[in-house]
């Protein structure tokens, strides 16, 4: 699993990237796989997953440097996988 970013938000500012242009970021273990949402705050870059949809893994948070250099994981505590 990887996640390619378009470069217009992880470009310098002084040189935008064209629209459509992107890269591979990172690559994203399996489990948890099936990135859901992606953020991004000062020099870090969040994602979460795995997308639930039937898929009863843990959920949990990964935590990547600007350059795609993993830092942490997460866990996501108290998921309810009954309903």
């Amino acid at each position: 699993m990887t996640i390619t970013a378009a470069t217009t938000g992880l470009a310098s500012p002084a040189k935008a990237a064209n629209l459509g242009d992107s890269q591979i970021f990172t690559k994203i273990p399996t489990p948890p796989g099936y990135p859901e949402g992606i953020a991004v705050s000062n020099d870090q870059v969040y994602v979460c997953g795995p997308a639930v949809l039937g898929n009863f893994q843990p959920s949990q948070v990964l935590s990547y440097d600007l350059n795609g250099n993993f830092l942490q994981s997460y866990g996501v505590q108290n998921q309810n996988f009954s309903q």
